[in-house]
């Protein structure tokens, strides 16, 4: 619904009927119990604000957002095909690394960071979205929503990885099934990155687990962050706060590196790991939704910088250390940005069958592959034909998984909010703008 001008006069003359003496009481129409907006929202003046509250309380609050902001879809809950495309790529890199190596792919991790950006675009998006709607964001709503989210199909692949384990022990004496079920422990922790970086274990079953536990550290703190400031500063200007923090990160990481730290401690640790999450974070708070025209004609370089880099270097070159990380974080974000714009020639790929399917199931086959390529490595069968099948087999597991614990729980999630009072029954949302 667009609005024209005439709404506005039309909500001021509503603004004046209005009577807040003895027909309401603190803003609330005792005869239909119902409440105008609290919110007038930023960047307007109390003028224009009441105006808008008044066209929000005659036609709806989603209305007035859509006309005031249009360029919010995204962060209002509006669906966007291409980030589940995205999702499809980097999970692609990920496991063609893991399961086909240096003959295909030595700079799978690229889809890391693509995750990285992803993530914390969306989820910031509807942390500020919340804020700015109720001037903070629920702690408790969001912990849950996140539990719900990751924990359920990690805990599946970890009973399937503690089953192979005691099974395995039972003909396998070289297995070192204590030193694999500490590295369940630290996955379901969310310590695998810093029980890998510090040289505690190699990772074993679940070492991909590691930057599961690089967003859900960093998740831990940004919520509090963002209640703490963000009602305080324009959006933009945190936006730049957050590039800052990046590259004050990138130093240190580069400091690191210039001093010996080694390469699993730059992969693996948060403070090195998490440009990604930044940037993805800023651009939410940036509310750039189209690109000048001179990033959009460029879309070739941040996908050329990714194929270069997914294509020549490995996770330990040290390169990354020194200025890489960032570099492929902000091609990521390029890229990101793109998809969110729509315009770009290779958005129409994203949004095929084909790349949907996947990019929904990108989660589960993230956790699933690795195990499943695990386990024909310990029993000595590793080969191009065994490659395949893990391939296969984890589409299958991803699909099943997906079908079976993931749907189910983000149900329940819904059903946990719609108890909670955060939103009316049968409102649901979207897929790919869900924590």
């Amino acid at each position: 619904m667009t609005l024209a001008k005439s709404d506005f006069a039309n909500a001021q003359s509503l603004i004046a009927r209005w009577d807040f003496s003895q027909s309401s009481v603190a803003g609330i129409d005792t005869a239909t119990h119902s409440r105008p907006p609290k919110r007038v929202f930023r960047g307007r003046s109390d003028h224009q604000g009441l105006a808008a509250g008044a066209v929000a309380f005659q036609y709806g609050p989603g209305a007035i957002v859509r006309s005031l902001f249009p360029d919010l879809g995204a962060r209002m809950g509006r669906y966007l095909p291409q980030i589940d495309g995205l999702r499809a790529v980097a999970v692609s890199a990920v496991v063609i690394d893991h399961c086909f190596g240096p003959q295909i792919l030595v700079g799978g991790h690229i889809g890391v960071d693509i995750f990285f950006v992803i993530s914390g675009f969306l989820i910031t998006g509807l942390l500020v979205e919340e804020i700015d709607r109720d001037g903070r964001a629920s702690l408790r709503d969001f912990y849950a929503r996140r539990f719900l989210r990751i924990m359920p199909a990690l805990l599946g692949v970890s009973l399937f990885v503690v089953t192979a384990l005691l099974a395995g022990s039972l003909v396998a004496r070289r297995l070192d099934l204590w030193g694999e079920l500490r590295n369940v422990l630290y996955a379901l922790g969310s310590l695998m990155n810093w029980a890998r970086a510090l040289g505690w274990t190699g990772g074993g079953f679940l070492g991909h687990a590691w930057s599961l536990s690089v967003e859900e550290q960093f998740y831990l703190v940004w919520p509090l962050l963002l209640n703490a400031t963000a009602v305080r500063l324009d959006h933009r200007r945190y936006a730049m706060v957050l590039i800052g923090v990046m590259l004050a990160l990138a130093a240190w990481r580069g400091f690191l590196a210039w001093n010996g730290a080694s390469p699993e401690r730059l992969y693996n640790g948060t403070d090195t790991r998490a440009d990604g999450l930044l940037l993805g974070a800023a651009l939410a708070l940036s509310g750039v939704r189209r690109l000048p025209a001179i990033l959009l004609k460029a879309w070739p370089v941040p996908v050329f910088v990714l194929i270069v880099v997914a294509a020549s270097t490995p996770w330990s070159a040290p390169f990354l250390g020194y200025g890489g990380f960032t570099l492929v974080a902000l091609s990521a974000a390029w890229l990101v940005a793109l998809a969110v714009d729509d315009r770009a020639p290779f958005v129409a790929w994203l949004k095929s069958p084909v790349a949907l399917w996947i990019g929904k199931r990108s989660y589960s086959l993230y956790l699933w592959h690795f195990p499943i390529l695990m386990i024909f490595s310990f029993a000595g069968l590793r080969s191009r034909l065994t490659d395949v099948v893990t391939v296969v087999a984890s589409l299958l597991a991803a699909h099943l998984s997906y079908r079976l614990i993931e749907q189910p729980f983000l149900r329940l999630k819904g059903r946990f909010l719609d108890l909670w009072g955060k939103r009316p029954r049968g409102e649901r949302r979207v897929p790919n703008s869900t924590p």
